[in-house]
This record gives C-alpha cells, sequence and structure tokens, in this order.
C-alpha cells in the first residue's frame, strides 16, 4: 500500500505472526537445529522410535530402569530374553520300573517375553539303586499352557545304563533346543520327568544338587 513519507517502525517477527503447520521440514535447512535449540527434557519417548535406536552405550553404564524399558521387538533374533532354573534334592523313590515321573521341586515358570520365541532347556537328576543289578535312568521334558500338556523329550531309562552287580549311582543329563506358538505374556511351566529301569532305584546325592533344570528365552 502506498503512504506518503516515513514508513513507521518495523518489529520483530514473533510465533504469533506464523499460522499453526506452515512450516514444514522442507523449509528447514539441515544442519540448523542443533543441541542448544531444543529445551531440556523437550524430546521424551513419545517422540522416539525406541525398536530403532542402535548404537553404543558408554562405559560405566551397567544397568537401570531406563534399559529395561527396551521392547524385546528392538533385540536382533537370538537375543536371550531371560533364563531362569531351579536346583533341588527333592526325596523321591522307588519308583516303579520303565515309568516316567514328574521330579520333584523341579518346575520352571516363566511369562514369556517374546512372541513365538525360541527355547533351550537344560536338566539333570541321578539316582541309586538298592538291587545290585543292571540300572539305567534318563531324563525328558514337557511344558505346560494353562491345562495342556506338550511333550518337549521323552525320557529314556537307558540314557545312562550300566551292568553290574553292585548298587549304581547314575545321572543323567539331557538339552534341547525348540520353539513354541505362544503370544508376549503367556505363562509357560517347563517340567523335567526322570525315568529308571529299576523298580528299586531311589534318589541320590542328597547332599549335593540331584536335579536341576534351567529355561532360556531366545527371541525367533
Amino acid at each position: 500500500m502506498a503512504y506518503l513519507g516515513r514508513h513507521g517502525a518495523s518489529a520483530p517477527l514473533n510465533s504469533a505472526d506464523i499460522p499453526d503447520n506452515s512450516i514444514t521440514a522442507s523449509k528447514i535447512v539441515d544442519g540448523a537445529v542443533g543441541v542448544a535449540d531444543i529445551g531440556e527434557n523437550a524430546i521424551g519417548a513419545s517422540e522416539l522410535d525406541i525398536a530403532n535406536i542402535t548404537g553404543v552405550l558408554p562405559v560405566g553404564v551397567t544397568g537401570g530402569s531406563g534399559l529395561s524399558a527396551i521392547p524385546s521387538s528392538g533385540l536382533p533374533s537370538g537375543s536371550v530374553l531371560q533364563v531362569k532354573g531351579t536346583n533341588s534334592n527333592g526325596a523321591w523313590g522307588p519308583i516303579s520300573h520303565g515309568n516316567e515321573f514328574l521330579l520333584p521341586n523341579q518346575n520352571v515358570t516363566i511369562t514369556t517375553k517374546g512372541l513365538n520365541s525360541n527355547y533351550f532347556i537344560s536338566g539333570r537328576f541321578n539316582a541309586t539303586n538298592t538291587a545290585n543289578t543292571t540300572f539305567g535312568i534318563g531324563i525328558g521334558f514337557r511344558y505346560l499352557i494353562g491345562s495342556t500338556e506338550t511333550n518337549i523329550v521323552t525320557a529314556h531309562m537307558h540314557e545312562n545304563y550300566h551292568a553290574a552287580t553292585n548298587n549304581m549311582y547314575k545321572v543323567a543329563h539331557q538339552q534341547n533346543y525348540f520353539s513354541i506358538t505362544a503370544a508376549i505374556g503367556t505363562s509357560i511351566t517347563f517340567r523335567s520327568y526322570g525315568r529308571v529301569n529299576d523298580s528299586n532305584a531311589t534318589n541320590a546325592l542328597q547332599t549335593g544338587l540331584g536335579q536341576q533344570t534351567t529355561i532360556m528365552e531366545i527371541k525367533s
């Protein structure tokens, strides 16, 4: 607009002069916004794509509540999500010849952290016989979701076997890698089963770790 004389005084542009949503990313020069331009605590978790954050933590960072918030979806395949186990000297026996039996105090229950995860299970149990005869033992595993029990590996009564005429102490070891189709947050109980081929078999090594079960959840 035309005017006579000198124009009015100039005033600096402020935020009220700029309509909302009128400045897009294409109008901002790359590198123009620096750390000093961002207020302290102005960026929170809602502004970050946590699943795609990569990098190396500085020396000295060992844990804390902030690290526990990283979701399993941000971890690479093969990452260990959790490990849980139990040791027991729970007494059992004598056991009928050839039948699988649930090892006492060996249940391990987890709440899944990943979707359709892979699992690694390892266990052992030991026994002795009192019949002075041939003797063998084995260990197997199953898992329970709700009321449904699924077999992982059947215990073989000759996994550790010897023919002799004296009392014997036997230790059975077993480990297995497998997958379970289950949603995040599913409760799964892993069970260990023993098996012997001597009806006079009883638990052994009461002063040590007679039975042991360890379960590892691994991201698929």
